[in-house]
């Protein structure tokens, strides 16, 4: 059942459903409604805030590899993920604000690998 709600809903998105199968539909409570997209949107703006908090505290740009902390290593993951997105055309700029997901200022050179004596 959940397939067929599932196709139905993205018919409707691209406005190929058919008016009897909208009708049918229409006596089911939130069918038109996807709820792990809103979960995923909800999820996407608490962590955005939760990364300008961070930022906000004076914490560097958090990484997903080498990372100090478990939510460093969360924010890191989140970054890398909405920057391919971003890259590939699937989040929309109005969505987060660009600028946050492009800097990629991160840690300085010199906390690598120590300097050859």
């Amino acid at each position: 059942m959940e397939a067929q709600i599932r196709q139905r809903r993205s018919e409707a998105a691209t406005g190929t459903l058919h008016p009897s199968y909208k009708d049918r539909l229409a006596r089911i409570a939130g069918w038109d409604t996807d709820a792990r997209t809103a979960a995923d949107e909800a999820r996407c703006y608490t962590r955005l805030a939760e990364l300008v908090t961070c930022r906000a505290e004076g914490n560097d740009w958090p990484r997903h590899h080498k990372y100090d902390t478990e939510q460093e290593h969360t924010f890191g993951v989140w970054i890398r993920g909405q920057r391919q997105k971003l890259r590939e055309g699937a989040l929309s700029p109005t969505r987060l604000p660009s600028p946050t997901l492009r800097c990629r200022a991160g840690r300085k050179k010199n906390e690598g690998r120590p300097a050859r004596s």
